[in-house]
């Protein structure tokens, strides 16, 4: 079996942004513990957004889209500006 030649190991977001438009992106244990931030985790978002990436949030929360905003605001991301919370 040979290796192929095209696989790539990134170790961040930084590595592959530039490869796609939109990301979808886990919210509960990727940007926050469900109760603040990870660090670095807002200004990645806030990142994504000014290279006019489309972020897609999701989450397997029983918590219903409203107050996945309210607790996304308040741990610093600007969740109106996302695509869409699924």
């Amino acid at each position: 079996m040979q290796s192929s030649s095209n696989v790539h190991l990134a170790t961040g977001l930084r590595d592959i942004v530039h490869h796609y438009d939109v990301f979808l992106i886990d919210q509960w244990g990727v940007m926050h513990d469900g109760h603040q931030a990870y660090p670095d985790a807002v200004a990645c978002m806030q990142q994504l957004l000014a290279l006019g990436k489309h972020v897609i949030l999701l989450s397997n929360s029983s918590k219903r889209k409203a107050g996945s905003l309210v607790r996304l605001a308040e741990m610093g991301f600007t969740p109106d500006k996302y695509l869409e919370i699924v």
